[in-house]
């Protein structure tokens, strides 16, 4: 049972990015046999580790309220008296998986999309070769600050289901390094900056060298950033951020 509960809210946290988890910690009177028993819910969607108490645990969400769970932001223990006088402790807790941003490349651009992502609740990690561009006072926003060799860094990194990746490197070898490694990840977005010329050269050279299909190059986000005739900076920083929170909300509409 616990198992198909958890495979259960596996799905829903690949599909909704606020899940909320309820667990019966105790629960006296007429409603004792529902310790241990959970639920998962998000704004559209409810099940339980155990359908046949489905009546018995709607009375405890109704008593806590439906929206004040889902506006949750930190775990929350609750002792609740239920219409029939019975008594139960519930443990609430928001499921997050908070998204990654990875930037490849510690350039201006790099710097803007940083900035922007940090008013967001993105984990950002930038890796660059060069220290004199990694650095706190450059990044003093991001979590994470590597300075390795792309390559390096790439044998040890594994793509998760919540990553976003911006390959802003400074040249063609080192886009063609990161794409090679992250294209047909599990990368929610896996984007590249550059002209068509640069973008054909790598492209050109997946298809000849790693043999990537036709349907892998096309799931690559370039141009990258949606198309708000950006030409400064900032504004190619913001069309970025622009096409990766339209991805990322996608699977919620």
């Amino acid at each position: 049972m616990d198992l198909e509960f958890y495979n259960n809210l596996n799905k829903l946290t690949e599909e909704y990015k606020d899940v909320y988890v309820g667990t019966i910690i105790e629960a006296e009177g007429e409603l004792s046999d529902l310790e241990e028993i959970k639920f998962a819910l998000t704004a559209k969607e409810l099940f339980y580790s155990d359908l046949d108490k489905k009546k018995e645990i709607d009375k405890i969400i109704k008593a806590v309220g439906k929206e004040k769970i889902i506006k949750m932001h930190n775990p929350e223990l609750k002792e609740l008296k239920i219409e029939d006088e019975s008594k139960v402790r519930i443990y609430l807790e928001p499921v997050t998986d908070n998204p990654r941003l990875i930037l490849f490349g510690a350039g201006h651009i790099a710097n803007s999309v940083s900035k922007i992502a940090s008013l967001m609740d993105f984990q950002i990690t930038v890796i660059d070769d060069r220290e004199e561009f990694v650095n706190k006072d450059r990044f003093p926003e991001a979590d994470h600050l590597v300075v390795k060799k792309y390559i390096d860094y790439l044998k040890e990194y594994q793509a998760e289901k919540n990553d976003y990746i911006v390959i802003i490197t400074r040249g063609h070898q080192f886009d063609y390094e990161v794409l090679s490694h992250t294209i047909g990840s599990k990368a929610k977005y896996v984007g590249m900056i550059g002209s068509s010329k640069k973008i054909k050269e790598v492209f050109d050279r997946l298809r000849e060298v790693d043999e990537v299909e036709e349907s892998l190059l096309k799931s690559v986000h370039t141009p990258i950033g949606l198309e708000i005739g950006a030409e400064t900076t900032s504004e190619i920083a913001v069309a970025i951020i622009a096409e990766i929170v339209k991805v990322r909300r996608e699977k919620d509409e």
